[in-house]
């Protein structure tokens, strides 16, 4: 029982004081929930590289800067997203597709710098962009984002723990359930409209629609990243958070969803 109760302490501990420290982070400005992106975006692309047991590419880091720098210097032109949606959703849908035929995960052994570079360089160039020069986005856009993803996370644990029977994808995430996709789902809506009476902030029907976004999406996001696990047969994607594991475990469904999260937002809110 000891190392359980002590497994429990520490996981409880690094939970408090790393939501403090992502929400005091995102909340100080626009340019400090930039940085909080850049940084989530290198280190998982770090054990991201240390998973499929290369070493680390610089070259991807290099790259993965370039455009952050470049997307934020051109100011919000329509011009590079034109470029980096495309690339970005056309890497959603490869992995999502990957999930029901696990072959095409082999890509990411033979293209680790490419595919890192779209999976975390350009996810986190298209956040960043939308922080800093795209005037009806803001942090307080961000942490609603987080809010409702670790939601999402959050009650699909607890829904499943508690009624979840039927499995969701036994061969890549034996514990999803689908009682538990489901309660996230609407727990996500939930806190999309806590969030509205929170933050008044856009619309209720903003928050509620990216609530199902976000669930859907991010718990796709959350499926590639335990596909990636289980092809390189890892348990962690790293050790930086005790009893969490790694940045890129915590924040998979988050590096998944902008391209989708920008399409939302531009078709609601204008850009």
């Amino acid at each position: 029982k000891m190392p359980m109760i002590k497994k429990l302490i520490i996981r409880t501990i690094t939970a408090f004081f790393f939501v403090i420290a992502v929400i005091y982070s995102i909340n100080y400005s626009n340019f400090s929930a930039a940085i909080f992106c850049g940084v989530i975006g290198i280190l998982s692309l770090f054990e991201y590289n240390q998973m499929n047991n290369k070493r680390p590419m610089f070259v991807t880091y290099i790259g993965a800067a370039l455009i952050w720098y470049l997307t934020i210097e051109k100011g919000g032109d329509q011009k590079v997203y034109q470029l980096l949606i495309p690339l970005s959703l056309g890497f959603s849908f490869y992995a999502i597709v990957a999930l029901f035929k696990t072959s095409l995960l082999e890509l990411h052994n033979k293209m680790p710098s490419a595919l890192g570079f779209i999976y975390f360089g350009i996810s986190m160039a298209i956040a960043m962009d939308l922080l800093m020069n795209v005037d009806s986005f803001s942090n307080k856009h961000l942490l609603g984002i987080i809010c409702l993803i670790w939601s999402s996370d959050t009650m699909a644990y607890l829904t499943g723990s508690v009624i979840g029977k039927t499995k969701l994808i036994p061969h890549i995430s034996p514990n999803k359930t689908w009682e538990g996709t489901l309660g996230a789902g609407f727990f996500s809506m939930l806190a999309g409209y806590l969030f509205f009476l929170y933050s008044d902030l856009e619309t209720m029907k903003y928050w509620i629609l990216l609530g199902l976004i976000l669930w859907i999406v991010g718990s796709l996001g959350d499926l590639v990243e335990s596909s990636l696990k289980r092809f390189y047969n890892v348990k962690d994607s790293g050790n930086i958070l005790p009893g969490h594991g790694g940045l890129f475990d915590r924040f998979d469904s988050f590096l998944f969803v902008w391209s989708f999260v920008y399409l939302f937002h531009y078709l609601i809110s204008g850009i």
